[in-house]
């Protein structure tokens, strides 16, 4: 019950600092119906600008909680104050007013996170340990309680500091600071008040960009709804099973970034408080806003260069502050303190330039000289072909080369082995060739666009051309984005865009509406049978309620023997000030503490059916072999003896297995170990003495 009104206290909190903001920035976010995207956005920005140096010092989790309090009350305060003095009527008692409003908007929003919420509810949707979820799920309980927040190592539990591509998240701290400030099991609180946030900020903001698109009829609404939702999600895995995790979330961000620099464009006046806080709300969730708000911020560049020429380049810079004061801490924490301190002084001189007109004026005639454009182009040009060259005759390596590009496109949209039946398989193909095929068409016509779907087509046009295809894939996957390379989709084929294709279906062509309807039905249809797929998995199945924990989305077996651990540890480890190893057949058992290390962790168990198992067997002695001889020991029975040997060298205290392993490796384990603790499922095994 806790966990219901604290989540529906949040989405109602939300809501009302959302409803402020929009008051307040009204001249940018007039086209906002409903507030909870913004409120979410300016809360979570505010948070990651205080938290950048609290992170950077690994503060405790104490500073945390009075910190990030003191944030939600002054929010708050300010919200109210404002209410008050400007529309009284518009207060906390005018929320009711605004939802019976948008009645149906609301409406649709509820039906929407409660049909997810329902498939979570009734399937065994944390099946299967995740690298990604079971990351996040130990780096929100590693931080309740800490003395140093970023301390302990996600899914590992190796106490060093967390790396900087994940150090500076300050919405996974919001979620430890809601567990221990609730006191609530941080697993609870990332498997249902994370996943409620998720997806009411995915349906409100669909929501909210058909609004900016001035779509009035609520059957279309509804039909924009469901083709958008389906065209950015073709697994509804994505949101059920994977809703833990924060991707989503992080590229539907970015929607409201592109309408707000198209806003800009469309005044010339940029509201630079009200986007950087929305970048700073879209580094909080992820590092990849990084670079791909870097890559964002260039192709604004070339766009005002190319296509737009307003003068604003300078504009262009202060309204991504937040990003530059990202960076600077990004450096400075991965020890580059020259470096960040180059940056700070470059980020000054530019911010300092912007504010002399006579400077100003001077480098503008540099930057929007008629021979810049060659000078680009000519430079990028020759980027490339020398980085093809380097990469094609084996001096470097990239992440993601040219091959693996068209390879991974190909099978990221035609990929259909998610289908029992020949038929959805040919659906799902047809709607996402649809997808490209008349995405192309709309490239051909984009001088012909109104000036707002413009926008959307010619930033996805340079954005294709210049940073995402298989020519600059290994430049770009080496020098700036990693093997991270393919989030780049979350600002490629982004929402304003779909809602852009569809307007000018509906709007443009002489059967549009007839098409928009086929369209609808056939991505509905598309959505039920995704559905029923999922449903009809079976590991998706909950084989019996009783010995589950819906409160936790897993068996009850796997709940006891974690606690059971956790507490056994808690009692006759912790007052030694000892972190004993773990080697558990179990990958989730760490979700409920943070007082152990893992031996072996989903990392390497992502990477075991890749390696040759026999070979590491036979010549080998690490986790793998160890992993291999529990799991598959008749194959490998001549081997046995390295099992004891290698719980040996990685020194391990807890042996946790699986009550369906052989017999062999039990009496094994008994040789060195004894049995504390039994369940239908799992045992637990400490070592002697």
């Amino acid at each position: 019950m806790t966990l219901i009104l604290i989540t529906i206290f949040f989405v109602l909190y939300f809501t009302y600092i959302g409803a402020f903001t929009c008051h307040l920035f009204d001249k940018q976010l007039y086209w906002v119906n409903l507030k909870f995207p913004i409120g979410l956005m300016v809360t979570f920005g505010t948070l990651q600008l205080v938290s950048f140096p609290l992170l950077y010092l690994h503060v405790s989790m104490t500073t945390i909680i009075i910190c990030f309090i003191s944030i939600l009350i002054l929010l708050f305060v300010c919200a109210t104050g404002y209410f008050i003095k400007n529309c009284p009527k518009m207060s906390i008692y005018g929320l009711p007013k605004h939802i019976k409003k948008n009645l149906f908007l609301v409406g649709m929003v509820i039906g929407f996170v409660s049909l997810h919420l329902a498939l979570t509810f009734i399937t065994n949707s944390l099946n299967v340990a995740s690298s990604d979820q079971s990351f996040y799920i130990t780096l929100v309980k590693n931080n309740i309680g800490a003395s140093q927040i970023n301390t302990i190592y996600p899914v590992t539990g190796q106490v060093r500091d967390l790396h900087l591509y994940y150090n500076f998240q300050s919405y996974f701290l919001f979620l430890s600071f809601i567990s221990q400030v609730f006191n609530l099991e941080a697993l609870a609180v990332t498997a249902w008040f994370y996943p409620v946030l998720l997806l009411t900020f995915i349906a409100t903001s669909i929501v909210n960009v058909c609004c900016y698109m001035n779509i009035k009829n609520k059957f279309t609404i509804a039909s924009f709804f469901i083709i958008t939702f389906m065209f950015n999600f073709w697994a509804i895995e994505n949101v059920v099973k994977y809703n833990t995790y924060n991707g989503p979330l992080r590229a539907y961000i970015f929607v409201f970034i592109f309408i707000l620099y198209y806003e800009g464009y469309k005044t010339k006046k940029f509201n630079h408080w009200l986007i950087n806080i929305v970048w700073l709300a879209a580094s909080a969730v992820q590092s990849t806003a990084l670079f791909n708000g870097y890559i964002l911020l260039a192709s604004l560049v070339l766009y005002e260069l190319f296509i737009a020429k307003r003068k604003v380049i300078f504009e262009l810079f202060k309204s991504s502050i937040a990003l530059h004061i990202y960076v600077f801490f990004f450096l400075r924490y991965s020890w580059h303190y020259k470096l960040s301190t180059l940056w700070a002084i470059a980020i000054l001189a530019i911010f300092v330039i912007s504010k002399v007109p006579k400077w100003k004026s001077w480098c503008e005639q540099i930057v929007y000289h008629k021979n810049m454009q060659r000078v680009i182009i000519i430079g990028y040009c020759s980027l490339i072909v020398l980085s093809l060259i380097l990469f094609n005759y084996g001096f470097l390596t990239a992440p993601i080369s040219s091959d693996y590009f068209i390879e991974y496109l190909n099978g990221y949209y035609f990929n259909n082995t998610y289908y029992s039946s020949i038929v959805s398989s040919l659906l799902n193909t047809s709607l996402k060739l649809f997808l490209i095929l008349f995405n192309i068409y709309l490239v051909s016509k984009v001088t012909q666009l109104k000036e707002q779907l413009k926008f959307f087509v010619w930033l996805q046009i340079i954005l294709v051309i210049v940073f995402y295809n298989p020519l600059v894939s290994p430049f770009i996957s080496t020098f700036i984005t990693g093997s991270v390379y393919f989030r780049m989709r979350d600002i490629i084929f982004s929402i304003p865009l779909i809602v852009t294709l569809l307007c000018y279906i509906s709007s443009q062509l002489k059967s549009g509406k007839a098409i928009l309807r086929i369209l609808t039905v056939l991505t509905l249809g598309l959505g039920l049978i995704n559905i029923y797929e999922y449903i009809s998995y079976k590991p998706n199945h909950i084989e019996d309620f009783s010995q589950y924990s819906f409160y936790y989305r897993l068996p009850k077996d796997t709940v006891n023997v974690s606690e059971f651990l956790d507490q056994y540890i808690d009692k006759y480890y912790t007052s030694k000030n000892e972190r004993p190893k773990v080697y558990s057949t179990n990958r989730q058992i760490n979700y409920f503490s943070n007082k152990y290390e893992m031996v072996y962790t989903i990392n390497q168990d992502r990477r075991f059916n890749s390696i040759d198992l026999r070979q590491n067997i036979i010549y080998g002695a690490n986790e793998y072999v160890l992993e291999g001889l529990v799991t598959q020991l008749q194959e490998y029975k001549e081997y046995l003896i390295k099992y004891r040997l290698l719980l040996r060298v990685y020194k391990v205290d807890f042996v946790v297995l699986n009550n369906d392993v052989d017999e062999v490796i039990k009496n094994e384990t008994l040789k060195d170990y004894n049995l504390i603790y039994s369940n239908p499922t799992f045992s637990v095994y400490e070592l002697k003495g």
